[in-house]
């Protein structure tokens, strides 16, 4: 049950240590990153995210940015506002001005936007958090990318991920080896250093969920 309030808490999907519900918090003026290989389930786990921001923050503008073949393009009536990459620099300026209200801006395939003007300022800036989703190996090769700045809030989730390296864009040491196997949606939720293995829950799971309640 997602529960609103400050900060926002998402719940992510099943833990594998208890087969319980993991909780990723994204606190105010914070960041969470989405990384994977290709097919591993960013942009899936992206509308998950999205899904659960709605509900846990009603009040938040909900703003999407993706390719116009992204996955996260289905959920126009998730979000206040949903636009491509050349779309984003007008959203930014709103945000700018706007700061009686929180933002929370997703971005998908985040490895191919360079930043545009204003971007960095509301990456510092308490009223906005960004929801960003790229290729791991392309995200650790974009030396000085904006990405950077949402990585060193050490928080988000690597799907499918490389244990020798991808632990290394949110600042953990990911097991050598892992016993099970590990399909698209499955990866480490990271928090504070600390990785937990965990599937994510679809996004039409989330939808189900939100209606029951």
């Amino acid at each position: 049950r997602v529960r609103p309030g400050e900060p926002i808490e998402l719940p992510l999907g099943v833990g594998a240590a208890d087969l319980g519900v993991d909780v990723l918090s994204l606190r105010r003026g914070e960041h969470l990153l989405v990384a994977g290989q290709a097919h591993s389930g960013v942009s899936t786990s992206l509308r998950s995210l999205a899904r659960l921001v709605k509900l846990a923050s009603p009040r938040s503008v909900l703003i999407g940015v993706a390719d116009r073949d992204s996955p996260v393009r289905a959920d126009v009536g998730v979000f206040d506002g949903l636009g491509t990459p050349d779309e984003l620099e007008a959203v930014l300026a709103l945000a700018a001005v706007d700061r009686e209200r929180e933002w929370v801006v997703v971005v998908d395939d985040a490895h191919l936007l360079d930043a545009p003007p204003g971007l960095e300022d509301l990456l510092r800036a308490a009223h906005c958090r960004f929801v960003v989703g790229g290729r791991a190996d392309h995200l650790q090769g974009r030396v000085g990318h904006w990405t950077r700045s949402v990585r060193r809030c050490g928080s988000g989730v690597l799907l499918r991920p490389r244990l020798e390296s991808d632990g290394d864009l949110l600042g953990v040491r990911l097991p050598r080896r892992l016993s099970v196997p590990m399909p698209a949606g499955r990866g480490f939720v990271v928090r504070g250093g600390v990785s937990k293995l965990v599937q994510m829950a679809g996004a039409d799971l989330v939808a189900s969920a939100a209606g029951a309640s």
